[in-house]
């Protein structure tokens, strides 16, 4: 069984699932791909949305209801993935977004030419605020493969490097493959996740990816990174 961290899977709340009936139909292609709990990380973000903290567990405590009441054993768990402002690490500290399972992990989203020093920097604040930041969809971010020593950097500096499962085959071009490969053979890679939008685009049907990811480094490092350290977040439990 794996667990996904970073998904758009609650309905109705961001660009992600756009009905319950979508959001069910995700649930299911989970399923079949072995996938059996998530965390929801619905968009904080000035273009994306901005749905409040109360929301997003009304919304999540309404989804298991009926997950419950149509006898699916599914777990859910509230998130946000947060697109970084100065203001995050105080919207952090008040609770007006969600960490990661209400525990001391936060994902954090930054646009893919954001300048590395200051994307630094803004880690750095949320981690001296007391948390610890999930870089979400590393492999997107051009500064790293202009150097990877940056990733390795932020590593250091106690940063958690997550990257799409589709991007480390079938979604993505040489250039990022080569740098996912590099990224894991180093031993930076600490989450994958779907980022799944929806149950014809962008979704959760992951498995010939996991197949391949399996065959290509190993069933030890799919667990890892799809099993225990998402699990310890759960736990709020220091990887």
């Amino acid at each position: 069984m794996y667990i996904d961290i970073h998904n758009h899977c609650l309905p109705q709340v961001d660009d992600g699932a756009g009905s319950p009936e979508e959001a069910f139909a995700m649930v299911e292609q989970y399923r079949q791909n072995q996938i059996e709990e998530i965390i929801v990380t619905p968009h904080f973000h000035y273009r994306r949305g901005q749905t409040c903290a109360e929301r997003i567990l009304e919304e999540t405590f309404r989804f298991r209801e009926a997950l419950q009441r149509n006898g699916i054993s599914f777990r859910v768990h509230t998130g946000n993935e947060i697109y970084y402002s100065h203001d995050v690490p105080e919207l952090l500290s008040q609770s007006k977004v969600l960490t990661l399972a209400d525990s001391c992990y936060a994902l954090i989203e930054f646009s893919p030419d954001e300048l590395f020093t200051k994307m630094r920097d803004g880690l750095y604040q949320i981690i001296i605020s007391g948390f610890f930041p999930v870089l979400a969809h590393a492999e997107r971010i051009w500064a790293f493969h202009e150097d990877m020593s940056r990733l390795c950097e932020l590593a250091e500096l106690g940063v958690y490097i997550q990257i799409n499962i589709d991007d480390v085959k079938s979604g993505a071009d040489f250039r990022m493959k080569r740098f996912v490969k590099t990224a894991i053979e180093n031993d930076l890679v600490h989450f994958l996740a779907t980022d799944a939008h929806g149950s014809r685009e962008r979704t959760p049907q992951v498995g010939k990816d996991l197949t391949y990811i399996r065959r290509k480094f190993g069933e030890d490092f799919l667990k890892r990174v799809m099993y225990d350290n998402p699990r310890k977040v759960i736990e709020n439990k220091t990887i």
